[in-house]
């Protein structure tokens, strides 16, 4: 550990887990709404759509899961990438996509999120309409209001160098 930071060493890469956050901690959808509401973290729309889908889903059970903050940049994507090119490439260094619920519980946990930034998490996106999917983003505004939102995540929804996503780190 560095710094209380877990390190993986994947092929040709070296990552750092973010954080570390737990899993079905709520049984119920609205438990998180709720809870989101009483941490003063803005719902939008779209985050909304995710969480009111039936493809949404909370764990079973309570278990602890590492995250892997990295950006495309870091994945080799030197001019940005679409987000199934950013996944199959996280997938190709041994990440793993993160459950559904990873999106409102690093909202919960995760208090120290800088100013001024955002991250998406690497999940299967959700159907939240006839013709659009989105995956959950966590923002922290400049005056640092927390904001759970989401944005496309179609196959060719494209994703600047610099943007930062979530992954699972995948157990040994």
């Amino acid at each position: 550990m560095i710094r209380g930071d877990f390190v993986v060493r994947l092929p040709d890469r070296i990552y750092t887990a973010r954080k570390a956050i737990r899993l079905g901690t709520f049984k119920k959808v609205n438990e998180i709404r709720k809870a989101l509401k009483v941490g003063r973290t803005l719902i939008s729309d779209s985050a909304n759509g995710i969480l009111s889908n039936r493809d949404f889903s909370l764990s079973k059970n309570e278990e602890s899961v590492d995250l892997i903050e990295v950006s495309n940049r870091d994945l080799g994507f030197k001019d940005g990438a679409c987000y199934l090119e950013t996944c199959k490439r996280a997938y190709g260094h041994g990440l793993k996509f993160c459950p559904n619920e990873v999106g409102p519980q690093w909202c919960l946990q995760f208090k120290d999120q800088p100013n001024g930034t955002f991250v998406v998490v690497g999940m299967r996106a959700v159907e939240v309409s006839d013709d659009r999917v989105s995956v959950f983003v966590v923002r922290c505004d400049s005056d640092g209001e927390k904001f759970l939102d989401a944005d496309e995540g179609g196959n060719d929804s494209f994703y600047d160098a610099s943007v930062r996503f979530l992954f699972l780190r995948p157990k040994n």
